[in-house]
């Protein structure tokens, strides 16, 4: 039988994960989505044809808002300095809350991963008791079930069932 894989996390770290806890994280999102105004969503073309304002250009943009508020007379009428100070503001708060929802999305990510590396694991072990002989029919019908996913293909080898160790 294939040992379980030496994993940082163990089966009992899900209990900060259960239902409820994850019910009332979707539920902080709905409020933060609620929070936000709506805006038309861009197409990836659309996202590529705008001009963004990046890490290498990001003090340009704010060198040239501070040239705004300080020298409102020599801009064209257009040009308004408290909407561009306030697009300013924006962008800075929108930089910050995406950081840290990317550090969440990242956490559930890695959190996802290693509960689904233990997981598979775990029905490894179950695939391979359910082919020992002596086991009752169930069992049996059982592993024919999840035989389909190693089931070896026209041209190709079998997978073999190893897990990868989570890092």
């Amino acid at each position: 039988m294939r040992s379980q894989p030496n994993n940082k996390m163990t089966a009992t770290s899900t209990s900060s994960y259960d239902a409820t806890t994850l019910e009332a994280a979707q539920s902080n999102l709905a409020t933060l989505q609620s929070q936000l105004p709506a805006r038309p969503a861009l197409t990836p073309k659309q996202r590529q044809a705008l001009a963004t304002v990046g890490d290498k250009n990001l003090a340009f943009v704010s060198q040239a808002v501070e040239l705004c508020v300080s020298n409102p007379e020599i801009l064209p009428r257009a040009i308004d300095v408290a909407e561009t100070t306030s697009k300013a503001e924006a962008h800075a708060n929108l930089l910050r809350l995406e950081a840290r929802i990317e550090q969440t999305l990242e956490t559930v990510r890695d959190v996802r991963i290693q509960f689904g590396s233990e997981l598979y694991a775990v029905c490894l072990t179950v695939y391979e008791l359910a082919g020992r002989p002596l086991l009752g029919a169930g069992m049996k019908t059982g592993r024919a079930t999840l035989e389909r996913r190693f089931k070896k293909t026209k041209g190709t080898s079998p997978e073999t069932p190893t897990p990868e160790p989570a890092s």
